[in-house]
């Protein structure tokens, strides 16, 4: 080898070294001595280095010594690293021809094309996944370089952009601003609006420039954005808050905003009216500044709380507070307030209304109920005394007419003087028992029950004894079914006794004519309740008419043989709720009547 080769091998960043064409080596360089480990010349590669039998091929060895020179990359499978080989024909001075063999180590290139090329298709895949047109334009002819399936969906299939102007709406090729790049050098972004299957659609270009190192233009980076959605949104919003602060400002209620600095974002026209401040005043201004001084404190650390906690008692109802107007003058106010979070903020919206006006009437009608019950009381205390005082002398009245009655009856004289005297004890003895009954009415309502245990059965037997006269006269059986293992209440044993005493007077007072008359009391047990119910088959209660018998003063049309106050029912109605109980009536017209109430064991309970 020429001294001037060998210099150039010596230079070479590889393995250099030459293979006879009896397949041995000839010559090589210091590095591949280096790589090998020792001098090898006169070798055959095969026999002494088979770990570069990769680098001469015999069929690359054949080719270069028909004068080809071939290139090719091999893998090492000895080191599983990359190399160029270079075979090239060396003739020697005796005419043969040897293979000049030199070999780099490519493997860092390999890998960063590697690199590269998965970048590449990264990008492919990338720009190819784009919702939105992307392309790449040439600018000295508008043709289309590359674009994605988006961009030629749009428009770019025809191969070349137009240049934007008046004429772009019915332009087929997608627009490319090329002469505003050129003008300015810099990116530019475009919105214009073009009419698509009928459809307005509002796209915005972004295309940016590359130029060369001597500032030439050479590549445009375009991509388009259908911003038609986001224009529709923007403008359904704005409409739908013009729409809301059009319905908010025409609320006579005041409303107003805040956010979680507790600063005033939203007045309407209600709240100036209300508390006087326009809406330059108060906007950005603290909430507390509509709040009296004495509740401040406790509205800045509530605020705080549900910042910190999230829990409020607030939200969700109507409360009754105070306000403060402008003037310094406070009003109560009623506020319904609601949350809401936005951006990673929170905010809270009131509702306010002025309830000055209904204060002063509930103010007026509690004045006005206080001195209805006063005169209320008034008129019971002068009942009360009028059938007090009327009671005494009714009841002598009474007495005295009895006395002429039998003075009439063992010496008749004249037959109207008797019957007179038995109208006058008539009239005496009902008004003797609406006394009774008015006065008996009014007690139940104002004194408390004298509560007592006692046995249900033992009353029911002394009032259907105490009635015994007036149950035979009349022919009528009493039936007794006490089907309660335990009888006994605890309760106002006079009063109770009375409403056993009511029901069972009516019972055999409404009878009529019946073939077989029968008046039934029932007991059972009901739980912490003992149901007792006194029916009859008398002549029993209009439909109409069950629902108003426990009514003060309200008498049966078809009673009207039998006087009575009105009052008894009523009476016994109050009587057996005071008691924590119940009582109604079944009955059918002809077939009799039953009251049925439900008397708690215990009241206390």
């Amino acid at each position: 080898m020429l001294p001037q080769a060998h210099h150039i091998a010596e230079a070479f960043e590889g393995l250099v070294y030459t293979c006879s064409p009896h397949s041995r080596i000839e010559f090589m360089n210091s590095e591949m001595a280096e790589w090998i480990g020792r001098n090898v010349i006169g070798e055959k590669i095969s026999e002494s280095v088979p770990e570069l039998t990769f680098t001469c091929p015999e069929e690359a060895i054949e080719e270069a010594r028909q004068g080809k020179t071939v290139k090719w990359d091999a893998l090492n499978p000895a080191n599983d690293r990359w190399y160029r080989v270079v075979n090239a024909p060396h003739e020697n001075p005796d005419g043969s021809v040897s293979v000049l063999v030199m070999v780099r180590d490519i493997t860092e290139q390999k890998s960063t094309e590697e690199r590269v090329r998965l970048l590449n298709n990264f990008l492919d895949h990338v720009v190819e996944s784009l919702a939105h047109p992307f392309l790449i334009i040439d600018p000295d002819d508008y043709s289309i370089v590359m674009a994605n399936s988006a961009a030629k969906k749009a428009g770019a299939a025809s191969g070349f952009c137009a240049e934007m102007g008046d004429d772009d709406f019915n332009n087929d090729n997608l627009p490319c601003p090329l002469d505003e790049i050129n003008r300015t050098g810099k990116p530019v972004i475009k919105s214009f609006e073009r009419e698509l299957a009928g459809n307005s659609k509002y796209l915005e270009i972004h295309a940016h420039p590359f130029f060369d190192k001597d500032g030439n233009l050479v590549k445009i980076v375009e991509y388009i954005l259908d911003l038609t959605e986001k224009i529709t949104l923007e403008q359904a919003l704005r409409d739908s808050e013009t729409r809301t602060r059009s319905v908010a400002q025409s609320s006579v209620d005041a409303i107003i905003s805040s956010n979680d600095e507790d600063v005033v974002i939203f007045w309407n026209d209600g709240a100036r009216k209300m508390f006087g401040y326009r809406e330059e005043e108060i906007l950005g201004k603290p909430v507390t500044t509509i709040i009296p001084e004495r509740y401040r404190k406790y509205h800045s650390e509530g605020v705080k709380r549900f910042l910190e906690t999230g829990a409020t008692s607030l939200t969700g109802r109507t409360m009754e507070l105070q306000g403060l107007r402008k003037n310094g003058q406070e009003f109560p106010l009623e506020l319904s307030l609601s949350t809401w979070r936005a951006r990673g903020r929170v905010y809270f919206s009131g509702i306010i209304r002025d309830i000055t006006d209904r204060k002063e009437a509930e103010q007026a009608l509690a004045q006005r109920t206080a001195e209805v019950q006063e005169r209320k009381e008034e008129l019971e205390a002068l009942i009360q005394m009028v059938a007090h005082d009327l009671k005494s002398p009714v009841i002598a009245i009474a007495g005295l007419v009895r006395s002429l009655k039998k003075k009439i009856d063992s010496n008749p004289q004249d037959e109207n003087v008797g019957r007179i005297a038995e109208q006058i004890l008539t009239s005496s003895q009902t008004m003797e028992e609406f006394l009774t009954d008015l006065l008996d009415a009014m007690a139940v309502e104002k004194t408390e029950p004298q509560l007592e245990q006692f046995n249900l059965e033992e009353v029911i037997e002394e009032v259907v004894s105490e009635h015994r006269p007036s149950i035979d006269e009349k022919r009528i059986t009493v039936q007794t079914e006490f089907f309660a293992s335990d009888s006994t209440v605890t309760a106002d044993k006079r009063r109770i006794k009375q409403v056993f005493d009511n029901l069972v007077s009516n019972a055999w007072r409404y009878m009529g004519d019946v073939l077989e008359p029968t008046i039934c009391i029932k007991i059972r047990d009901d739980g912490l309740f003992v149901t007792a119910m006194v029916c009859d088959n008398g002549i029993g209660i209009p439909q109409e008419y069950q629902k108003r018998v426990f009514d003060q003063f309200f008498r049966v049309s078809n009673s009207s043989q039998q006087k009575g106050t009105g009052l008894g029912l009523s009476i016994v109605k109050k009587i057996v709720e005071i008691h924590g109980g119940a009582i109604h009536c079944e009955s059918e017209l002809g077939k009799g009547a039953a009251f049925i109430m439900k008397l708690p064991r215990n009241p206390l309970q």
